[in-house]
Parts: structure tokens; C-alpha cells; sequence
């Protein structure tokens, strides 16, 4: 039950000071360290097969091991984004290219990638020859709109480029 909806069912309460102390506001997305949970807290864990497993964490070696691997989460809903996103991002993968050392230094060898562009709101396409930065790169502009086409182009801008439109 939310405050708001308390006071109405309950006008004749009064809130006094300290109540905040009593309130939980549950957490959302990735636990990143096991500092962030207490023992017994409920936690979900992202498993090998791509399901959701629910459990109460006890600061087992298994369940630190997937916190370290980023497979666990606060909320339910966190990991199903988390699944959803390796989902597109391995489809997309595969119409990528690893350029070589060589590719890379040379500078008439043409490497694309994809963004969002906010001033126009759409995806984009950049063009490089020798700089590396931390994104997939692709052959050509059609092998972008392939990896498009297979995942959508509202799944590629929210999981594969992380916009949130």
C-alpha cells in the first residue's frame, strides 16, 4: 500500500517525524557488489539457460560468483531486460566484423557503427579509419541494417545502443 492511499483509507492518521525510517524502497537493477544485500534479501539471478532463478541470498560461493559475472539483480523486471538485451545484442553480433590489427591501421579500410542520434531521433551511422573505440563495428551500412532488421529497430535502439526513447 502507497501513502497516498493510506491517508485516504485512514484520514484520521497523522504522520509524525521519523516515518521515513520505517519506509523500504525496494531497489532496482544490477547488484553490483555484495555489500549492496543482506543476507535472506531476495535476489534474481539470471542462469546459464537464460531463465530467471528467484532466491534468498545467503552469500553462498555460487551466488557471489554471478554477481561477479553481472547476473544477478535487485527486481525481477531488471533481469528480464538483462536477458532481453544479450538476446539482441548476440543476434546483432553476428553481422559485426573484428577487424584485425591491420585492418585497424589501415586507414582506407572503411569501419561502420551504429548510434542514436538525438537530434533527429533515429539511428545513425558513423564512419571510421582509425580510431577504437568500445562498440562493434561493422563491414558496411547494409551489414547494420541486417542486425536491424533481425531484432527490430525498436529492440536495436533500446538494447543494443541502451536509448531509452
Amino acid at each position: 500500500m502507497k501513502v497516498k492511499d493510506l491517508a485516504v483509507t485512514h484520514s484520521e492518521c497523522e504522520l509524525k517525524d521519523g516515518f521515513m525510517d520505517f519506509i523500504v524502497i525496494s531497489k532496482k537493477g544490477k547488484v553490483y557488489s555484495v555489500d549492496g544485500i543482506e543476507e535472506g534479501q531476495t535476489i534474481y539471478i539470471v542462469n546459464t539457460y537464460g531463465d530467471i532463478a528467484i532466491i534468498n541470498y545467503y552469500g553462498f560461493e555460487y551466488e557471489k560468483v554471478a554477481i561477479k559475472q553481472g547476473n544477478v539483480f535487485y527486481d525481477k523486471q531488471s533481469a528480464k531486460e538483462e536477458i532481453k538485451r544479450r538476446e539482441v545484442c548476440h543476434k546483432a553480433e553476428k553481422y559485426s566484423y573484428r577487424f584485425s590489427k591491420e585492418e585497424w591501421e589501415n586507414q582506407g579500410i572503411v569501419k561502420s557503427f551504429p548510434y542514436y542520434d538525438y537530434n533527429f531521433k533515429k539511428i545513425s551511422i558513423g564512419n571510421c579509419t582509425f580510431f577504437r573505440h568500445k562498440n562493434l563495428y561493422f563491414k558496411s551500412k547494409e551489414d547494420i541494417e541486417k542486425a536491424i532488421e533481425e531484432v527490430g529497430k525498436e529492440n536495436f535502439i533500446k538494447y543494443f545502443l541502451g536509448v531509452e526513447l
